[in-house]
């Protein structure tokens, strides 16, 4: 059975999966942009499966909470001094469609992506606001998606893009990538149960230490490790 969303190269698809292969070491790989039917599934193949409206489900529940920190409000006023919330969900939505194979939505690509971080938002881009970042993306996909209905290998593989790309921006602005920020990221997609996310108290770290190392997770499996245990059929 094909998969019910058609998928192209965007303008970020090609440089993040090369950058995905490079940081995994790991070249030999399916590198469609269709996701089969079992077997691995990759980041520049979920939107084949997820389509835009799943995507930005996701995304809204993130901003949501984002713009519901109380607790943290350096990092509220680090989004709302841009723009909106609906500008962010925009914006995001835009290059998670464009690098999971949606086609060319998020114009510039990851050079626009720098140009953001280095000047607007510069800021939060150390240990302390990656891990306030994945505290509220963490409770987003945990806690306010439903996973009931989706291709099992769908999360595991969302939660590695997320780990590699901020492996990247961790490089990049040199802080010291945390793996503990992705814990409680990874659990079985159905395990609906609440998560309780206890606080950390990040700092940046003049050069980090395991930038650029492999993705994987601390029991020595990666996402494609753990996907094969989680296959199905697009639906």
């Amino acid at each position: 059975m094909s998969c019910p969303f058609k998928a192209c190269l965007g303008h970020s698809t090609a440089d993040a999966r090369q950058h995905w292969m490079d940081m995994h070491g790991n070249t030999d790989v399916d590198e469609s942009l269709s996701a089969k039917p079992d077997g691995p599934l990759f980041f520049w193949q979920l939107y084949s499966l997820m389509g835009a409206e799943r995507i930005e489900r996701i995304l809204h529940a993130f901003y949501t909470r984002v713009y519901a920190d109380n607790e943290e409000p350096w990092f509220r006023r680090a989004f709302s001094q841009i723009g909106d919330l609906e500008h962010h969900v925009e914006r995001q939505t835009e290059f998670w469609i464009d690098a999971f194979g949606g086609g060319p939505q998020y114009h510039g690509g990851d050079g626009r992506i720098n140009i953001h971080h280095q000047h607007r938002a510069a800021h939060i881009m150390n240990a302390r606001g990656a891990g306030r970042w994945m505290y509220h993306m963490t409770l987003a996909l945990n806690d306010d998606t439903d996973w009931s209905e989706e291709d099992p290998r769908v999360k595991p593989c969302l939660v590695d893009f997320l780990e590699t790309r901020m492996r990247k921006y961790a490089a990049a602005h040199r802080w010291e990538f945390d793996a503990h920020d992705f814990d409680l990221l990874r659990v079985e997609f159905a395990d609906n149960s609440p998560t309780v996310v206890p606080p950390k108290d990040h700092s940046t770290a003049a050069t980090p230490s395991h930038v650029g190392s492999s993705p994987s997770f601390d029991d020595g499996t990666s996402s494609v490790d753990e996907q094969k245990n989680a296959q199905s059929v697009c639906h």
